[in-house]
């Protein structure tokens, strides 16, 4: 199985993994213009509607930016756009900012297809898989790890469970001893590939530092693993989580530029 997964189809899968969801009524609606893909959800926040996967002939570039803002200042929401290796056209980056978007983040597009290289879980941490009533629970300390609003976090969250169905997805907590968390990882299943996602992950800042993000890595890739994945993918921030993933076998495959228009 891992033979079929090229470096190509790793790469494509990075670029389009979080835009490649489900529509589901009253939660995820798909963006339907020609060009590019992408959603916007109940929450008007950029980092909770995304667009990205754009294909466009130069003379369409213009207008389909202007038909994107126009969806989402519909729905008063602000977007995020994803540009990527596979963006046509090429510049896209520059055009996005002359429509008003400003450079968000930039991010490495990493890959592991050894599921079995050593990950030291050593953090003095308990890592568990967690309950939906769990996961709702901790949604203010993970706002808080995230540097986000505990409300944008719970519709993250509802919009990542009502997916459950389609997506299979496993969502973990990292606990102190006194049993309270202080960081949370999730991993999720690509319907198309046998590749698992890392999804996001982060600690609270107090505990930085201590390996609990590389406890989180080894759970949760241990986890692809017995469930038969050939890889795992990730969209890794260059300052924090890619030198981790670097260090553990995780190759760089591309490079990634999130652009954000915000709500009115």
């Amino acid at each position: 199985m891992g033979a079929q997964l090229s470096d190509e189809r790793l790469q494509n899968a990075i670029e389009t993994s979080d835009i490649d969801i489900p529509e589901i009524p009253g939660q995820i609606t798909h963006l339907k213009i020609p060009g590019v893909r992408g959603y916007c959800s109940p929450s008007r926040n950029a980092t909770l509607n995304r667009v990205g996967g754009a294909r466009l002939k130069i003379d369409q570039v213009d207008g389909v930016i202007a038909r994107v803002r126009e969806f989402f200042a519909q729905r008063r929401s602000g977007f995020t756009w994803m540009v990527g290796p596979n963006t046509v056209p090429t510049d896209l980056g520059e055009r996005l900012l002359a429509a008003g978007l400003t450079k968000d983040a930039e991010s490495a597009g990493m890959a592991l297809t050894d599921l079995t290289h050593p990950i030291p879980a050593t953090a003095p941490v308990l890592v568990r898989e967690v309950s939906d009533d769990a996961y709702r629970a901790a949604s203010g300390m993970i706002a808080r790890a995230f540097d986000l609003t505990e409300p944008v976090v719970g519709k993250l969250i509802d919009s990542q469970l009502v997916m459950r169905n389609r997506i299979a997805q496993h969502h973990y907590l990292a606990y102190l001893d006194t049993g309270q968390p202080v960081a949370y990882g999730s991993i999720m299943y690509l319907p198309s590939l046998p590749v698992a996602l890392l999804g996001g992950a982060a600690t609270l800042i107090e505990h930085r530092g201590k390996g609990i993000y590389t406890t989180l890595l080894a759970v949760r890739i241990a986890r692809a693993h017995a469930d038969g994945r050939a890889a795992t993918i990730v969209q890794a921030d260059r300052a924090t989580s890619a030198p981790i993933c670097a260090k553990y076998g995780f190759r760089e495959l591309c490079h990634l530029t999130a652009y954000s228009y915000p709500a009115e």
